[in-house]
Formats: structure tokens, C-alpha cells, sequence
């Protein structure tokens, strides 16, 4: 025999299966939200920010995370590349640094401290903490001399600086130009000079162990007027392929 449902009994029914129904949807949607943020960015916490650019000076395509979230978001920063100047937040931060083509597997851990409202670099030299290091770029005090280079005779120039970013205990010097030569000499692995100036052009750049005659890299760069540029080795003397011994320039600012 079947039981009889009064209409309390359908309205209660009915009810629950609504209940059912409503925490069945909200299960599935909360679900879908988590599956979706797994592969893509959650929204930077706010906070002060300042401008943070990253050189890739490993041997192979990176990305990196601040607090976990990542920073990079559009592409990976290939071998030799850099970010550009990106809004991050300042004051001390966890970075987290992961191969591009392996997941979020990560190659290392580490902590920097940035000020506000300024502007820095990390050059990524290893797939360990103590091979990455940070600089404070002068690019207020680069603009401000770029913007005063007015006169015939100065506006033509171009402004370097150069950082070591190939880890080992080799020393490199660099030269600039022909006659009107840049020169660093003596640099250590994470070590950096001060922008020069020198007249743009297409120009021979030249690395060289520090106190050798003989050069490891001979090439040709183009430098235009106006433009500040970091100049950085990376890779090891003896290496292939992505490790190859090579020089990168990036514009700073432009």
C-alpha cells in the first residue's frame, strides 16, 4: 500500500528537493571557481607597489610568484628576456621562482625586500637563491639627465650599464664602441656598473676575462640616442646551447 502525501507533506517535499537542489548547484559552482583559479592569476593584494623588472640569466624559460601569486602573467620570461618595469608590492615578499615548461614545480624559495615607489632588478643567474640578486635602478636620476641632453653635441647619446649575471669566480671587462669606449672592467658575479654615456650607433661590444687580451664574445649591437640600456652576461664560458656563454641588451628606459 502506498503512503498518502497531504499537502503539508508535498510543500515540505517540495522544499527539501529546492534545498537539494540550490546546495547542489552552489557544490558545483564553488567546484568550477576552484578549478579555474588553479590555472589562471588571482588578483594581486593591494598594498604600496613599487616597479620590479627580472632578467632570465638561467638556461631556460622561467616564471615567478610573489606570495604565491604570479607576476608574469602574459608570457614566460625566456632565455636573456626580462619583464619590463611590472607594478609589484614593495616591502619584504616571499618570490618563488618555477620553471615555465614544468608546471609549478619550483626551482627555489627566497625573500626581497623592496622600497616603495622605486625602481629595481632581479637577475635570476641559477636555479638556486644565492644565484639571484637584486639592483636598485637610478632610473629617475637616468631620465632626468636623458631629458636634459639637449645640446648638439650630447644629444646623441646613449647611456649603458653592465652587470655580471654568469655565475662562477670569473671576472669579466667589457668594452663599448671604438673610440669613444665604455669600459668596465674587474666584475664580479652579481655585481653591476653606473650608466655611461656614450654616442650611438651601431656598435662593437666586446667581453673579455678580466686581465685577457683575447675576447669571448665579438659582436655588433645597435644602441639608439636617448635610450638607457643594461648590457648583462650569462650562461657559463664552456656551456651549449641555453648555457652558452652570451651578452643580452635590454632597453631600461626609452
Amino acid at each position: 500500500m502506498f503512503a498518502r502525501i497531504t499537502n503539508a507533506g508535498q510543500k515540505q517535499l517540495y522544499s527539501n528537493n529546492m534545498r537539494t537542489r540550490l546546495f547542489t548547484l552552489l557544490f558545483f559552482a564553488v567546484i568550477t571557481w576552484f578549478l579555474s583559479c588553479k590555472n589562471k592569476d588571482l588578483p594581486l593584494p593591494a598594498g604600496s607597489t613599487t616597479r620590479l623588472n627580472v632578467f632570465n640569466a638561467t638556461g631556460d624559460t622561467i616564471k615567478f610568484f610573489i606570495n604565491g601569486t604570479r607576476q608574469n602573467n602574459f608570457t614566460p620570461i625566456f632565455i636573456g628576456g626580462a619583464t619590463g618595469y611590472l607594478s609589484v608590492l614593495s616591502g619584504q615578499q616571499n618570490y618563488r621562482f618555477s620553471k615555465a615548461d614544468n608546471g609549478f614545480a619550483t626551482l627555489f624559495n627566497t625573500t626581497f625586500n623592496l622600497d616603495t615607489s622605486n625602481y629595481y632588478s632581479i637577475f635570476v643567474g641559477g636555479e638556486t637563491a644565492n644565484l639571484a640578486f637584486k639592483i636598485k635602478d637610478p632610473i629617475d636620476s637616468l631620465l632626468a639627465v636623458i631629458a636634459a641632453d639637449t645640446t648638439v653635441a650630447t644629444n646623441v647619446n646613449a647611456f649603458v650599464r653592465y652587470v655580471n649575471a654568469t655565475p662562477g669566480t670569473d671576472k669579466f671587462d667589457v668594452t663599448v664602441g671604438g673610440g669613444d669606449t665604455v669600459n668596465f672592467k674587474g666584475y664580479a658575479f652579481g655585481t653591476w656598473g653606473v650608466f655611461k654615456p656614450f654616442i650611438s650607433g651601431t656598435k662593437k661590444v666586446r667581453v673579455y676575462v678580466n686581465g685577457s687580451t683575447t675576447a669571448q664574445i665579438d659582436t655588433s649591437i645597435i644602441f639608439t640616442a636617448g635610450i638607457g640600456y643594461t648590457l648583462f652576461t650569462h650562461g657559463q664560458l664552456a656551456g651549449k646551447e641555453g648555457n652558452a656563454f652570451t651578452v643580452t641588451v635590454t632597453p631600461n628606459v626609452q
